[in-house]
């Protein structure tokens, strides 16, 4: 279970589906953004990633676009702490927070395969 020899291609629906999550929820509502970025991370596991890595890379890629995309603008808007930190406009630093949560999902993307890989440290036929 290595990543595939075709990255970044997955690498960059994963950038895609943020960015697109970030923009739609500033601009319209958080179901939108919400299937947009699932949309454009759907496409990218279809299309990139081999089958027997789907579920383990859909859910980093999701975790970039639930928490990179949607949870940073949400939090600066909707609370008294967002208001006082960044005033009227939020979106230089929800775009800050949701390229560190993408970085951290690109190196997560390539550290967990090898950690769920199986491997036969005992082989409980032999004696």
């Amino acid at each position: 279970m290595t990543p595939s020899t075709d990255c970044r291609g997955y690498d960059l629906s994963i950038i895609a589906g943020t960015g697109l999550a970030l923009f739609a929820y500033a601009a319209h509502s958080g179901a939108v953004a919400l299937a947009l970025g699932c949309l454009w991370i759907a496409f990218g596991l279809y299309r990139y990633v081999p089958e027997d890595e789907h579920v383990l890379q859909g859910l980093v890629g999701l975790l970039a676009v639930i928490l990179g995309g949607m949870a940073p603008i949400s939090v600066l808007v909707g609370t008294p702490f967002g208001a006082w930190l960044v005033g009227t406009n939020p979106i230089p630093l929800a775009v800050g927070i949701a390229m560190l949560v993408v970085l951290f999902a690109l190196v997560l993307r390539r550290v967990l395969p090898p950690v769920f890989e199986s491997t036969d440290i005992v082989d409980p036929s032999g004696r």
